[in-house]
């Protein structure tokens, strides 16, 4: 049997702050948290392929996960946010979903079918084709875990991963899925 990485230490020497691997199954999609995924709650609805209604229904979603095995979920920890502007947030989230993709396609060089699902929209392309016509990177394209109904919080609990919303601490997560 062929070794694989260990895709946990490769994660943390990639710069994430936490790396858990578990079973695929431990990923629910969950209508309760899909349901944010409104025009009135989400400025990306309908704006691309990785959101509603572009990423397809709940039972899409469930198939891309049931179609794999095994997570990995990642973690980007800034423990010290007080003063930060929303600016600051925002190049975070693009810094973690950056690292998140670049991770993403290192577990695809060993996984082919390897997925990943992280927060907020799609930044690969400076406008989306969507609705007009395909991705024009669907090897690279990811989900996102709202749009997939994932609650990251239960996640993590299954998992075992430390993850709370606190006073001053900002914790990105995304997952793989192969």
């Amino acid at each position: 049997m062929e070794n694989k990485p260990n895709y946990a230490e490769l994660a943390l020497a990639a710069g994430f702050s936490a790396a858990l691997e578990g079973p695929a199954g431990a990923v629910t999609c969950e209508e309760r948290v899909r349901a944010f995924c409104t025009p009135e709650k989400c400025p990306n609805y309908g704006e691309s392929w990785i959101c509603p209604p572009g990423c397809g229904s709940m039972e899409d979603c469930r198939a891309v996960i049931a179609a794999r095995s095994r997570v990995l979920l990642l973690q980007s920890l800034h423990a010290d946010t007080a003063g930060w502007t929303g600016e600051d947030y925002a190049r975070a989230a693009l810094e973690h979903n950056r690292r998140s993709q670049r991770f993403a396609e290192k577990v695809r060089e060993t996984e082919p079918g390897a997925y990943m699902l992280t927060t907020g929209g799609c930044e690969l392309c400076e406008k989306c084709t969507f609705p007009e016509a395909p991705c024009r990177r669907p090897d690279k394209q990811r989900g996102s875990l709202s749009a997939f109904g994932v609650d990251v919080a239960a996640l993590c609990d299954r998992l075992g991963m430390p993850y709370a919303f606190e006073p001053g601490k900002l914790r990105l997560m995304s997952c793989v899925v192969y």
